[in-house]
């Protein structure tokens, strides 16, 4: 059973791969504790909201709301002030799913084999963006926060 399980460990590991590019701006990274993400477009925006709780380290705080923008009749800046005045965020993580990871074989056949993703670090009440990524996932079609936080952390925007 274990050589089982750490198998099946061992094919996600290896399946899904996530690709990040990141930019900062370091002069203009605030100090801060607590954030709202907003996931703009999410195809599960539940679990992809447990995801990011799942995945926030323990001496942050956040809040997540998610917006379907072709649906709203409010603008992405208004839904966030909305959001904010319940959190009471110090920043704003917007993550928004811009396409679809499409492999073709051999054979011209295509399929989809991850997402996309434009994330943006926002302050607070100016919404001036400080931290942005470009993501690419393969081989799951989970937001991968794991990925993000960490990747935050490396870029010296999260601390310890």
């Amino acid at each position: 059973m274990i050589k089982y399980t750490a198998l099946i460990a061992l094919f996600f590991i290896v399946s899904s791969c996530v690709s990040i590019r990141s930019n900062s701006k370091a002069q203009a990274t605030p100090s801060f504790r607590k954030m709202l993400v907003v996931l703009e477009d999410s195809r599960n925006p539940i679990k992809d909201s447990q995801r990011f709780l799942k995945a926030c380290p323990e001496s942050y705080s956040l809040c997540t709301a998610s917006i379907e923008q072709e649906l709203s009749f409010e603008s992405l800046a208004e839904f966030i002030d909305k959001e904010n005045q319940i959190c009471q965020a110090e920043v704003v993580m917007i993550v928004k799913r811009t396409g679809d990871v499409i492999q073709q074989n051999t054979y011209g056949a295509t399929r989809v084999t991850g997402n996309e993703y434009l994330v943006d670090l926002q302050t607070f009440p100016d919404q001036q963006s400080f931290w942005k990524a470009s993501i690419r996932s393969e081989g799951s079609s989970r937001v991968p926060a794991q990925a993000i936080f960490k990747r935050l952390h490396q870029d010296g925007i999260l601390k310890n």
